[in-house]
Parts: structure tokens; sequence; C-alpha cells
């Protein structure tokens, strides 16, 4: 959805999708509606049986990834009876008072193990994280064995402090699906300049697409990586080769972490260090201008992030996804792996991905 009213807009918006319901009380009636947008002003809820605009209510959002709920109220200012290009039918509601829920009994604990849960998986995904990456840059190099159809080949790209290794779980995942898989050795440890690792996988790509005799190739790049694809998309001509690019868990605002690097002297080898902290010189400059309009971008957030922001891992003119987990599980997660390869076979993966059992088995644990 573009606005609930474009002229009534005081902040910028960045799409992402999320799973969230909307408890609504109007008087002595409760409903409870799957919110099709929020934004900061308000929410649109899908319904075929709107309240009359002007009508007051109190409401519940709910976050399936978070406990404590927010509450509020608010008045109906737009309904819509019927399907349109841009809105299917439904009700906008604009705030009036909004605020989340405080932990109380129950809620508490509920939070406290929401909390213990969330460090568990944390550590466990980044130490498969750290046993792939252990495996270096000496990973196998063949394509993938053809499955159904001819499915377009796709490059993966590490991010800081990576190699190879580290997304070989991915490209394992992907060569048993039938997709021909690349990936590029960009040294023991990926620390140099952006500008540099880009032209090096611009480079590369030219050389594969002449061996292999391909015109298109999808990306999936993880952390820095995705900086070095965005630039190599739209700094040096990559959206000729690039049909997709996906982008998880990579720092466009920047990251803090960087700072804490750079007081330990760390960028003075890692060059690309100083480049990814927050309001940077490279990173203004990347993030100027239109998005070339040849290539999709798409960017996942992990909400249990600690390394990269969710805020920080979206794009205003991109396809955003938020989802559970943290960074090392964008790439180690086999629920994530279905999310992603349904982006790469062109499906909506919200809703591909609810149909499979371990989807669900995955959501209910939130």
């Amino acid at each position: 959805m573009e606005a609930i009213i474009e002229n009534q807009r005081r902040f910028p918006r960045i799409r992402a999708k999320a799973d969230v319901d909307v408890l609504i009380t109007q008087g002595t009636l409760q409903e409870l509606y799957s919110c099709f947008d929020i934004s900061r002003e308000g929410f649109y809820v899908l319904t075929k049986d709107p309240l009359p605009v002007g009508t007051k209510v109190r409401f519940e959002i709910r976050f399936k990834d978070q406990v404590l709920p927010y509450h509020g109220a608010g008045a109906v200012i737009r309904t819509q009876q019927y399907k349109s290009k841009s809105y299917p039918p439904g009700m906008a509601v604009l705030f009036e008072k909004l605020f989340q829920a405080r932990p109380r009994g129950i809620l508490l604990l509920r939070r406290a193990a929401e909390i213990g849960r969330a460090s568990y998986n944390i550590f466990k995904d980044t130490i498969r994280y750290v046993a792939a990456e252990a495996k270096g840059n000496q990973v196998k190099r063949e394509l993938g064995t053809p499955a159904q159809g001819v499915r377009k080949p796709v490059l993966l790209i590490h991010g800081w402090l990576g190699n190879r290794g580290a997304l070989s779980m991915l490209e394992n995942r992907l060569k048993k699906e039938g997709f021909p898989v690349f990936s590029i050795d960009l040294g023991t440890f990926n620390v140099d300049k952006i500008q540099k690792s880009a032209k090096f996988i611009a480079e590369k790509i030219e050389k594969l697409a002449e061996k292999y005799r391909f015109d298109r190739i999808d990306v999936i790049a993880h952390s820095m990586g995705g900086l070095i694809g965005l630039y190599y998309v739209k700094k040096l001509n990559g959206a000729k080769r690039i049909q997709r690019l996906i982008c998880i868990g990579t720092p466009f605002g920047g990251t803090k972490w960087a700072y804490a690097g750079m007081l330990l002297g760390l960028s003075t080898f890692a060059l690309s260090l100083g480049q990814m902290r927050p309001g940077s010189q490279f990173l203004k400059e990347l993030l100027s201008g239109a998005m070339p309009v040849e290539t999709e971008i798409v960017c996942l957030a992990a909400s249990e992030d600690i390394l990269v922001s969710p805020n920080s891992a979206l794009l205003a003119q991109a396809k955003n996804y938020l989802l559970p987990r943290g960074h090392a599980a964008l790439v180690v997660s086999e629920q994530i792996y279905r999310f992603l390869s349904a982006l790469l076979k062109g499906e909506d993966p919200m809703t591909a991905c609810e149909s499979t059992p371990s989807w669900r088995k995955f959501r209910k644990r939130r």
C-alpha cells in the first residue's frame, strides 16, 4: 500500500513484510483482523465488513515474533468495499494513542523465556556458522545438478571476516534443489575495501558468463556482501548481469559494531570496517540516487540480529522482509532457506513457506 492518506504522512516509509494481527474493540464488540499495512501513523486491516468512517476504536497489535503487544486508540478514516489494484477490501485506522504493553505476571515470564530462547538460537546458529566458516575457501566448485526445469544460476557473496565456507550450508541446499551455484574466493577474510571486492566480483561474473553462457544471474549476499553486490549493481553497471539481488542482514545504514572494531585498531588492515560505520561517506554515496530498474533488489532483516539492526538492513527502494532469528541464522537456518528458495523461484515467500509444515512449526515457536 502506498499510503493511508498521502498528504497527512509525516514520516518516510520503508516497507517490510511481517506477520501482524490486530484485535479491534468497538464498544462491547471485539474482532481479530489480519493486518495488510502498518506504519507510524496507522494501519490497514483486511475485512469485507468495515466499520463506518469516523468510528472510534481501541486496538491491540500483535506481531507474531514478539511477546508484548501494542495497545492504543484511533479512528477509522477510510474504508474500501471492493478490491482495487493497490488495496484489498478493508479499512484504515489512524493512531491517536499507541504504547507497548508492560510485562506483568505471566507476560514477564514469557518475556524471560523469549529472551532465553533467542539467546540459545543465536548461540546455536553462530556455532554452526563458525563451523562452516572453518572449511575456508576450499569448498566444492561444481555446479548443481539440474532439477525440474532450468533454474537461473546463483552467485553467493559472503560477508566481513567470512569466506566461501561460511555459506557452504546455503550452497549445498541450493545445489540439492538444482540451482547452479557459484561462490568466489575473496581472500582468507573478506576485509578489503568494498569497491575493490566489487570490481573483483564484476570481473569474475564476466568470466563465468562467458564460460557457462548465461546472460543474467541471481545473487544472494550476506552481511557486507550485500554492500559489495549493491556497489556492483549501482556503480559498475552490474544491473545488466544481475536479475535479482537478495541482501540478507546487510548494514545499509551501518553497524555500531564497526566503531568497536575501529577502537581495537582493526581498521588498519580491515579497510572495509570504516566504510560500514553509520553515516560513513561510502554509505552515503552508495545509497544516493535511484536503484537500477533492471535489477530486483530484495532485503531480508532478522528481528534478533545483534550485529545489524533490522532498520539498518532495509532499503526504501527494495522489497523488504522481516524474519525471526539472528544474523547467522540467515544463512544456516533451514526454514529461512525455504524463504530464500521461494524468492529465487519467483514465488511469494510468505505464502509458499506458510504452506510447509516446517515453516508453520517455525512460526508457532514464535
